[in-house]
Formats: C-alpha cells, structure tokens, sequence
C-alpha cells in the first residue's frame, strides 16, 4: 500500500500537467455531450412519500461534485408541471455521467459461459438504480431544457460546515452523523420540507411511509412515551400513535426529523418497545454489519446474539423479535470448524441452537430471516412453506443483485407504510409458496404474468410469476417473517427499510392480531402441488 501511495504521488507530480488537462478534456467532452443528447436533465419533485429518502439521494450526489438547481418559480417541461423548489440536475456539468450512472435504468446483457449455457455471474450488482431502490420518484428530461426553464433555475448552495466540527450530528434528518454532508457546500442547502404537524389531539400520528417514524418511535420510547399501532382502514393507510410524551419533545421530533404528521386520537392496539435480539454470528457476516449499522442510525434498542446466548436457552424471556441476517446457511449453521479457530468463536447454530430458536417461535416470539436464511428457517424449522426455485439450474432461472417489482398487501403490519406496488433487491432470492397446512399471510408476491424486473438482470421469469417474494408464517404461538429479498442491502434501499422496521417491532398483541388482506393472494396450483411434493420428498 505504501509502495503504491507514492507511486501515484510520483506520478501525479511528473504528469501532472497532462493530468490536470486530461481532465479538463474529459469534462469538457461530458458537457457537450448532454448539451446535445438526452437525458438533458434529472427532475426530482420535493413532494414524495418519504421527502428524506429525495434528501438523501440528492446529498449523495451533491457530495460527490454533482451540482444541483431549485426553480424558483412552477415550470412545465414536456407536459409535466413541476412546482417552485423542484430539485433540477441539468446534465450538462463534467461530472454528470455519474449522475446518469446511479439514475438510470440498468439493463445487464445476456451473456453465457459458453453457446446455450448458463449465464455469466456478475461480478457485482447487475441493478443499482437509486431511484428505484430509494423510492423517490426521479423525472428524466428527454427534451432539451427550454429558455424559461433555464431562466427559473438557481444553483443550490449553502455554508459547508469544517469537516472536523466539533458536533454530535449536524442534520437530525439524514442517516450520517456527525458533519455528515454539511461539510459540502450543496449538500448543506438540499434540505427536506419543514417538519410539521396537522390537526389536534392527543397522539402524535406517524407514517411509516417516511423512514424517520421509526426513529420517531424510538426516541419516543426513550423519553418515556407510549406507542400505538393504527391498522389501515377505509383507505386510510396504516400509522403508529405516539403518546404521553411532552409538548417540546413532540415539537422537536417533528422538527428535527421533517415529519409529516397528524394529531390524532389515542387509538390502535399498543405496541411495547419489543426486547430485540440481532444474531451475529462469529463468522464474517457483512449483512449483519448493515443490519446493526441500520437499527443503530434510526434508534433501535437491541442486544447482539451470540452462539452461546441461544445456546442458553429460555430465549422467550429475553426477546421478543430475533433478526437472523442475509447469509449462506451453512455459515449460520456450522460456523468456524473446531480446531481452525479458538474454542469460543467455533460452530454455529447447530441443531442445539435450531431447537432453541424453535422453542422461541412456538412460544410465541417473531423470527425475522432475509433472504437465503430463509432456506434455513424452512427446512429447519419444518415450516409450510417451499422455495421453489432452491434447486433450479442456473441455466433455467438466475438473477443476481437486481432489482424487481412485487405486489404489496399494505394491510399486514410488516408491509405498513409500503406502495402497493413495491421495488425490492433480489439478490439470487428465494421464491415461495406453500403448503395446504399452511398458516399465515403472504406479504409481498410477484405477478401473475410478465416480467418482475425492473433494472439489472432477470432469466426465466416463469419462475417468479404468481408466487410469494415474502410471507409471515404462523408457528406455534409465534411468527417467521420469511424476506425473499434483502430489505437492507448496503444500507442503500432506503424504500425497504421500513420491512426491516416494521418487521422487528412486530410482536405481542400487533403480531397475534396481524391478519393481512383477505384473498390478496393464493398459491398457484401447479405451485401448490411442487410445494407438497417438496415436502414429501424432504420427510417432513
């Protein structure tokens, strides 16, 4: 590494002329480009479901030396009005490749090992898409940008704070702490629309559509409040009621975090902090490190979970949600081999471990697994449910780290605050349906015709149409929230987040009561025979 530093140094001072010119040559050939061809522009509205989640994104890319505009006045660009304080990134700026590199669409080529074989696996993510994965809703401009647009633009910019300022966490309402993106000047002036609170009432009522109620209900929880959950009812879409909390902290949650909320009365089914466990186990587990990183920025109490602590037993009486990570299951299973490591960090889960995380289910606790842990908790536990695409050849059915569209039941607490049409990362997922002993609800399931996909890479869509992307499964006097898809991947798919969220406070009197939407969705057929199958050939 050191060898390599001054390696670039030394180079750097040598050439640094042509360098330096390079480029100016590339940017300059970045402009004229977008000066002539589409997209010319990126419109970002301030009115989304969740206005930070736009917050977020934008500050990202102002970060990294994108330069954003405001109109200042309502414009209409190709038939479509877009009100005063309308986000605009023009295109023709020297870093915009970058800009159009995480906003479009990604299509992944088809490409094979060898004539008819199958597909080649990418190195990396086939489907990144911000816009998509954040849910913020993100306008490309096709046509070129008239004289009265350009006339309504200003630039975006406010006062960077020192990147070593001595502050605890300069902007309440995005993930960084500290500085953050204070330190750049156009990030520091992308702010969301003032927090505010309509209507009278006892409770403080949150949408879970915004990430920030969750760190709402946290904060709440911590300075003593109480907290309800609203089920959605008559087209009025689910809440959680924060009460007994005073009026300043009431103010400063909305403040701080840019709420829209309500007042409202103290209705719903209460909802106790639940005691929260996140499994880590002791082999490297990148997915349980964003799954804490996560739980951490938005508040949440929890405990990390050791082997020896489900070994122990009487899990009930510690948690009420334990959180398996997205990892092989193998790994959870097994761990570190005796003798390779010492004698504390080898094994797993291992039979003893399922016994007990079994035991904690059927006695009436929630277990949260994601994505291929779901094999695990299935084939494990016993539970009615199959993935069918489990031992599908690649050359039938493959997609890696992409980006689909699935149908939503809005009406189980898990999927609260989610659209109804819902875009999830599916990273080599599983895909389920279930069996006739079946208990529970699907909560998330892909349609029953055409492609799923959305951006990146996607063979043999046959295999997902009409089946569950996630299901809440009944077992015993508890619940297995079985996620076929990761909900936290990298931190990045801010839209998800809040299946995470609602999923580790789904417990006691919410999860007993958590029915979902009546004839939302029902196994295909021919899906519901393999799943029998499945089973039967399995043994259990």
């Amino acid at each position: 590494m050191r060898t390599a530093s001054l390696a670039v140094l030394d180079y750097a001072a040598k050439y640094r002329e042509d360098l330096l010119y390079n480029r100016y040559q590339s940017g300059r050939d970045v402009i004229a480009r977008y000066r002539a061809g589409p997209p010319y522009a990126y419109f970002v509205p301030q009115a989304q479901r969740d206005p930070v989640a736009a917050v977020e994104l934008l500050r990202r890319l102002a970060f990294n030396g994108i330069r954003i505009d405001r109109l200042t006045r309502a414009v209409t660009h190709e038939g479509v009005r877009y009100p005063a304080s309308t986000w605009v990134i023009p295109m023709d700026q020297e870093f915009a490749q970058l800009a159009r590199e995480v906003l479009e669409v990604q299509s992944y080529p088809d490409l094979r090992e060898y004539p008819k074989g199958p597909p080649e696996q990418p190195y990396d993510a086939a489907g990144w898409t911000l816009p998509y994965q954040m849910d913020v809703r993100v306008v490309e401009a096709t046509q070129p940008l008239g004289p009265d647009v350009r006339a309504a633009l200003e630039p975006v910019r406010g006062k960077a704070l020192p990147w070593d300022a001595d502050v605890a966490d300069a902007a309440p309402f995005d993930t960084p702490p500290g500085v953050g993106f204070e330190s750049n000047a156009v990030a520091a002036a992308i702010v969301p629309p003032p927090g505010r609170m309509r209507g009278s009432g006892a409770a403080l009522l949150v949408d879970p559509a915004q990430n920030n109620a969750f760190r709402a209900l946290n904060a709440a929880w911590d300075a003593g409040g109480r907290v309800r959950f609203v089920p959605a009812s008559e087209g009025t879409p689910a809440s959680y009621a924060i009460t007994e909390i005073d009026g300043a902290t009431r103010t400063r949650l909305v403040r701080d975090l840019a709420l829209q909320a309500r007042g409202g009365s103290a209705r719903g089914t209460t909802l106790e902090r639940p005691r929260l466990g996140l499994y880590r186990p002791w082999t490297a587990s990148i997915d349980a490190g964003w799954t804490r990183w996560l739980l951490e920025r938005y508040g949440f109490a929890f405990t990390s979970v050791r082997n020896a602590d489900v070994h122990a037993g009487r899990l009930a009486d510690r948690y009420d949600v334990l959180i398996l990570p997205a990892t092989y299951p193998s790994a959870l299973m097994n761990g570190y081999a005796r003798g390779t490591v010492p004698p504390r960090y080898a094994g797993g889960l291992g039979t003893e471990g399922i016994r007990e995380i079994d035991a904690f289910v059927r006695a009436g606790g929630t277990l949260v697994c994601m994505n291929r842990t779901s094999d695990l908790c299935i084939e494990q536990l016993h539970l009615p449910a199959v993935d069918v695409v489990a031992d599908v050849g690649r050359d039938e059915f493959f997609s890696s780290g992409s980006i689909l569209e699935a149908r939503v039941d809005t009406g189980h607490p898990v999927m609260a605050g989610m659209p109804e049409r819902g875009k999830i990362f599916f990273d080599r997922s599983p895909v389920f349906t279930v069996t006739e002993d079946f208990e529970g609800s699907a909560l998330a399931a892909y349609p029953d015709d055409g492609s799923p996909l959305l951006s990146g890479y996607l063979l043999g869509e046959g295999h997902l149409q009409g089946l569950a992307a996630a299901l809440d499964v009944r077992h015993g006097k508890g619940h297995v929230i079985l996620l076929g898809f990761r909900p936290q991947w990298r931190g990045q798919p801010f839209g998800t987040f809040r299946i995470l969220f609602n999923a580790a406070l789904f417990h006691g009197a919410v999860a007993r009561a958590a029915r979902g939407t009546e004839g939302f969705w029902t196994p295909p057929e021919e899906a519901l025979e393999t799943g029998q199958r499945s089973v039967a050939d399995s043994g259990r």
